[in-house]
């Protein structure tokens, strides 16, 4: 018994591996037949397994699921995987028959020129003698380039409008029950445990989610269930249970985000409901945005007063924090701002590198955690860690990629069916949602942030791809034609006979 317990533990990683390795096979071959399966693991990952550990008391700073491998593969090995799921459906792609064409994406070339900035960084950074670990950190602004990968394995596991259904469907169930989960711990078991301005502010104050992200969820099923109910709903109506279950997906989220008491979530689900209702018929708009935008302002106005009446200096109201103040010194956040943006000015047009970080960091007290090999490496604005990392030729690629996507959409919104409309608005509105964290936010270092964001802009040319005419190959639709002429022919000929 004793030298068969030696054996069985003795053999059992080498039975573990290969138990996972028949278990990625048998996905892997499962997932040519149906590509869409793919993409489930990795937005299941990215909705549920958060990044941040901020305002946490029982956690460090150390590599969470979704970053964990960082160090040994210079990238976390949830990209690596998202790499490898993209070759696998390109190579499956090889085998099957010509199908529908994959419309051009507008944004491939302004991702490629981030590519190309990137091993620029990089080079430069090598013959320095910069570790490449750190030319290609996510402190930098790597994570452009694994945005591109992931649209790209969006466009290429959801090609046929029962697969975009299925995509929306599976966001809002998403997002209602992390809406749901977080609401339940909020009511029931003290809120977020990430939560700084209890942890470290010492406000009395318990909230649902504290990371960014979770509200963008929500925010992205509260746009799929909002077009799915007044533009894009089935022939036949929705029936009374599915009618409830959306609107749950509307109500639940919101009231989620509203309880997250986090400024960027606010004012991004405002600007995204706004361009919601936008969007939405003329006899429905209205009506809906008169009962709706009141509601959602009457809960930010409170929430913001619970938190703001409890913090000491907020004397510049709403964004106390961020604003020049006429008496006294600068808060840190914006002291922060002031410290990079003088070191952008003083390395105008290529920046300080990927690597790179702003001067005088040891002023701002939440740098010191990282050491000198990460601090002033990152910053709250997108905009200016861009700036501060790429100079101006950065912010010509950034100011490219929005108006490609900008007059993208222009384009979509004319041409693409009702049906196609949940995921292409939620899409938009998710990128509109951003635009906060993007002004004093801390996005383009996070993995999750940036695949989320990566999600968002992908959703659109994903509707484009499923919802568009034309899409067979011209011989193919040349054959079809034939073939309907030869069809018709025939009865013809046989009453002749």
């Amino acid at each position: 018994m004793d030298s068969f317990l030696v054996l069985f533990f003795t053999s059992l990683p080498f039975l573990l591996a290969l138990g996972l390795a028949a278990m990625v096979a048998i996905f892997g071959g499962v997932v040519l037949g149906r590509p869409w399966l793919v993409l489930l693991p990795f937005l299941t990952a990215l909705f549920w397994l958060t990044e941040s550990r901020f305002g946490r008391l029982d956690a460090g700073g150390g590599p969470t699921l979704l970053t964990r491998g960082a160090g040994q593969l210079l990238f976390p090995a949830f990209l690596w995987a998202l790499l490898i799921s993209l070759a696998w459906l390109r190579i499956g792609a090889m085998a099957k028959p010509p199908g529908r064409i994959t419309p051009a994406m507008p944004l491939g070339p302004w991702f490629a020129a981030w590519a190309v900035l990137l091993v620029g960084h990089t080079t430069v950074a090598l013959v320095m003698g910069v570790p490449l670990h750190l030319a290609l950190s996510p402190s930098g602004f790597s994570l452009l380039v694994w945005i591109w990968v992931l649209i790209a394995t969006m466009l290429a596991a959801v090609a046929q409008p029962a697969d975009a259904r299925r995509l929306a469907l599976f966001i809002m169930a998403m997002a209602l029950a992390r809406a749901l989960f977080g609401l339940v711990r909020f009511a029931a078991f003290g809120g977020d445990p990430s939560n700084a301005y209890a942890n470290n502010q010492g406000l009395t104050l318990k909230l649902t989610f504290f990371d960014t992200n979770d509200s963008l969820l929500c925010a992205l099923g509260l746009a799929i269930a909002l077009v799915m109910l007044y533009r894009a709903a089935p022939p036949q109506g929705w029936r009374v249970w599915q009618k409830a279950c959306l609107w749950a997906t509307v109500v639940f989220p919101a009231v989620c985000i509203v309880l997250s008491f986090r400024r960027t979530a606010w004012i991004g689900t405002v600007l995204a409901l706004v361009f919601v209702l936008l969007q939405l018929p003329r006899r429905v708009r209205w009506p809906l945005a008169g009962l709706a935008l009141p509601v959602v302002l009457v809960g930010i106005a409170y929430a913001a007063w619970k938190r703001l009446s409890q913090v000491r200096g907020s004397t510049g109201g709403f964004f106390y924090d961020i604003v020049a103040r006429q008496f006294g010194p600068e808060s840190m956040r914006l002291l922060e701002l002031q410290l990079a943006f003088k070191s952008f000015a003083d390395h105008p047009l290529l920046g300080v590198g990927s690597w790179g970080g702003y001067a005088g960091w040891r002023q701002i007290s939440w740098q010191y955690e990282y050491g000198e090999g990460g601090a002033g490496t990152f910053l709250h604005s997108g905009v200016l860690h861009l700036a501060l990392k790429t100079g101006l030729v950065g912010m010509l690629l950034l100011a490219g990629t929005v108006v490609a996507f900008v007059l993208a959409w222009r384009r979509l919104r004319r041409t693409l069916p009702d049906a196609a409309m949940p995921l292409a608005v939620a899409g938009v509105a998710g990128v509109l949602f951003t635009l906060p964290d993007w002004l004093v936010g801390t996005p383009v270092s996070q993995v999750r942030t940036m695949m989320m964001l990566g999600l968002c802009l992908g959703l659109p040319f994903v509707a484009q791809r499923c919802f568009a005419d034309g899409t067979a190959p011209a011989p193919a639709r040349a054959l079809a034609r034939a073939a309907s002429r030869r069809a018709a022919a025939v009865p013809a000929r046989l009453a002749a006979r």
